[in-house]
């Protein structure tokens, strides 16, 4: 309806692969087209006889030097194209791994020193100032034991997960 939207279209946005609009053209042939239609020029045919050359493979059944474009090609493409839902997308799917293993360090980290020092045949301070453990986390079976000791006292015994 509009030639200017249309020409801003064409000039911005990545045409719909064609299997999305017929499901049974064949990937080779859709891979040529896509090729044909790249908004770079240097990813498009260097030349017409190039471009028949691989349409002459493609009805002929052979290999061919076009491959569709890989998943990351189109993922930089696309932040590229939306780089704010790119970084959003990219924060809400990275940003809770990497805030459960920091989570994971804090807690552990007072520990994992504890037993290296006891590794180091250190004296090692269990109890700080005011009578408040350096450390707690919830029961990990796979290296600490928590018991209370018939004194009434927290001991700890760790062991290595390899031994």
């Amino acid at each position: 309806k509009d030639r200017a939207a249309l020409y801003q279209q064409i000039a911005r946005e990545e045409p719909a692969p064609l299997r999305s609009l017929d499901a049974d053209i064949d990937k080779g042939l859709e891979a040529i087209v896509q090729k044909c239609l790249k908004k770079v020029p240097a990813e498009r045919f260097a030349s017409a006889g190039e471009f028949a050359d691989e349409l002459q493979r493609w009805l002929n059944g052979e290999a061919l030097k076009t491959r569709p474009d890989s998943l990351l090609r189109k993922t930089r493409r696309f932040c590229r194209r939306r780089p704010l839902v790119a970084s959003l997308l990219a924060v809400f799917l990275f940003a809770p791994p990497v805030a459960t293993a920091v989570a994971h360090y804090m807690q552990h980290r007072e520990l994992w020193n504890m037993q290296s020092d006891l590794a180091a045949g250190k004296r090692v301070e269990v109890v700080g100032d005011g009578g408040v453990p350096r450390w707690y986390a919830p029961h990990d079976s796979n290296s600490v034991e928590a018991s209370l000791g018939r004194d009434g006292y927290q001991l700890f015994q760790s062991w290595d997960q390899y031994s």
